[in-house]
């Protein structure tokens, strides 16, 4: 299982202030999805962000052979590896340290490449029978099916998260679904202690004149918040419960989580002012549901 410390960055747009990094000596992530989930940006955006840092990287972009192979299956699974570290890096790696994998075909592609104990996060929203029959399981257990037990397997439910975060947006549900990929960095991002003033800086100038700024901002944070409460998750679970003296180790994730939410809502605060509703659009969405 990966141990990794967290301490906050101080960093502005393109100068990153890189004294602060814990980063591992050197590490892999692969982020694998369907060639729609937008595998290959987040993975290019975790990239730029950590060679900004100062980290040497090595890439490996890698995308279904089959033209336009169904939704869900192995066939049609896209990736995106990266090899970062404060050492030399020569090559993209072989073994994964950190699989994100954005449906049940992701896991089974990747399967082989895992390193020994490595992290597996997995969106609980695509765990379903029809994924997991698209996919080419034989049982309704992938995690088992795969010999999953000993490895540290994450399984946040990305897409419902995704949607809960944007649910106040005038945004149709194709657009929400895209955003999930910006959960899965947020994820990252607190993993590794990067920031994301790059990935911000990108996505307000890439998606500026298509969905609000605002929106594309927040969907990240809703990452770090995650990440936030699992770390106090795994702290509580292992103190005993006679433990009665006052905890450090907390403080961080808690004061965290609340600048960071205190900051989103500062945000929305004036968009919501400002933004202009189609009640029509709305209507029609309302009626699809999810």
């Amino acid at each position: 299982m990966l141990y990794l410390h967290y301490e906050k960055s101080h960093s502005i747009l393109i100068e990153m202030d890189t004294t602060k990094s814990s980063v591992p000596k050197d590490a892999v992530i692969r982020f694998s999805g369907d060639s729609g989930d937008g595998m290959q940006l987040t993975g290019t955006l975790f990239s730029d962000t950590s060679a900004l840092m100062g980290n040497d990287i090595s890439t490996f972009p890698d995308y279904p052979a089959e033209i336009r192979a169904p939704q869900g299956t192995v066939a049609g699974v896209s990736g995106f590896q990266v090899h970062f570290g404060s050492c030399r890096i020569e090559n993209p790696g072989d073994y994964c340290d950190v699989l994100v994998a954005m449906n049940p075909a992701a896991l089974k592609a990747n399967r082989k490449w895992l390193k020994k104990g490595a992290t597996v996060i997995i969106d609980g929203d695509s765990i379903t029978e029809e994924h997991i029959r698209r996919a080419g399981f034989t049982t309704d257990d992938p995690i088992a099916e795969l010999g999953l037990e000993e490895y540290n397997v994450v399984i946040p439910d990305i897409t419902t998260m995704t949607r809960n975060a944007l649910a106040s947006l005038n945004l149709d549900n194709k657009s929400v679904v895209k955003c999930k990929n910006m959960f899965a960095l947020g994820i990252c991002f607190f993993m590794f202690d990067r920031p994301e003033d790059h990935a911000k800086l990108y996505l307000t100038s890439k998606f500026a004149k298509k969905n609000p700024d605002i929106a594309e901002l927040v969907r990240g944070k809703t990452g770090r918040t995650y990440g936030d409460l699992i770390t106090l998750l795994t702290m509580l679970k292992g103190i005993p419960l006679a433990y009665n003296k006052d905890m450090q180790e907390d403080k961080e994730a808690i004061f965290d989580s609340v600048e960071t939410t205190l900051a989103c809502l500062t945000l929305f605060a004036p968009m919501l002012l400002t933004m202009k509703v189609n009640a029509e659009n709305m209507s029609k969405a309302a009626l699809k549901g999810y």
